[in-house]
């Protein structure tokens, strides 16, 4: 009996994947809480952020060719002009030498001086991904993410619950997790 040879997946651009195995553990829970600072971090001048960087592995594509673009925005909302912007963009260039699906590391720190967030509450994080050549820049329903036609892009959203005051019950940055204390020279 002849076999088909039609290609099992007949879309022109296949889209990028997360593979959550790749992804550490405290990054898939619901809510991620951010306490700023704590009393002894004052003096020190530090603060906590989050470490929400995807590990090697985290992103995959199968065509190990194609160049992807991640895009990390805070708080996007089509409606407020100033949330519609690209926070961090990282270029993911494809190698035919990889011979692997996997993607590398995509670095992004949730810091909350940085972002300009001086209240309490709940903010989203969100990364975007697809090829390079697939965002529509042009897009006014969903600027800076919206892709081009026969192009799709893969979201991983994070909700954090930040406490930008001082935390007596938490006096320092912990140490586990996604939490990192800010600027690095803080000891």
């Amino acid at each position: 009996m002849p076999q088909s040879v039609d290609r099992i997946e007949n879309r022109a651009h296949i889209p990028p994947r997360f593979n959550l195995a790749a992804m550490p553990a405290y990054l898939l829970v619901p809510e991620l809480t951010l306490y700023r600072q704590g009393s002894s971090d004052v003096p020190l001048g530090c603060h906590c952020a989050l470490d929400l960087s995807l590990p090697p592995g985290a992103i995959e594509e199968d065509d190990v060719t194609v160049d992807l673009l991640a895009r990390w925005f805070v708080d996007y909302d089509p409606a407020v002009p100033r949330s519609t912007g690209v926070v961090r963009e990282v270029p993911l260039i494809g190698q035919l030498s990889n011979g692997s699906s996997a993607r590398p590391e995509v670095h992004f720190v949730f810091e909350t001086d940085a972002l300009g967030i001086v209240a309490d509450g709940t903010h989203v994080v969100e990364v975007v991904v697809a090829e390079r050549d697939g965002f529509d820049d042009g897009n006014t329903t969903l600027p800076h993410r919206a892709v081009n036609p026969g192009y799709e892009s893969v979201v991983s959203r994070f909700f954090i619950n930040v406490l930008v005051g001082q935390v007596s019950s938490q006096p320092r940055c912990p140490q586990q997790g996604a939490s990192v204390r800010e600027p690095t020279s803080c000891q």
